[in-house]
């Protein structure tokens, strides 16, 4: 295994996942890694809701947090700068 993948998976375990992988995709010019949990009696992971990924940040790993994870995902079409969110108005 190379670094980061260790201590992505390390990372991953001292926060209650069972193992992490890394993603063929980079955001912001940093590869991802996904904490996962190992897969159940039929054979799929399971479903915890949206993706854990790992960020390496000062070559230390994080957690993606809200925004991040939902631009990472796509699911995000609003400038990086904007700083309004639906949460605002609840």
């Amino acid at each position: 295994m190379y670094k980061n993948k260790d201590i992505a998976v390390k990372f991953a375990k001292d926060n209650g996942f069972d193992n992490a992988i890394r993603s063929s995709d980079k955001w912001n010019g940093v590869r991802l890694h996904v904490a996962i949990f190992n897969p159940g009696p039929d054979g799929n992971p399971p479903c915890t809701g949206l993706p854990q990924f790992i960020i390496f940040e000062d070559k230390k790993p994080r957690f993606a947090n809200r925004d991040e994870t939902r631009r990472i995902m796509g699911l995000v079409s609003r400038p990086v700068d904007f700083t309004e969110s639906l949460e605002d108005y609840l």
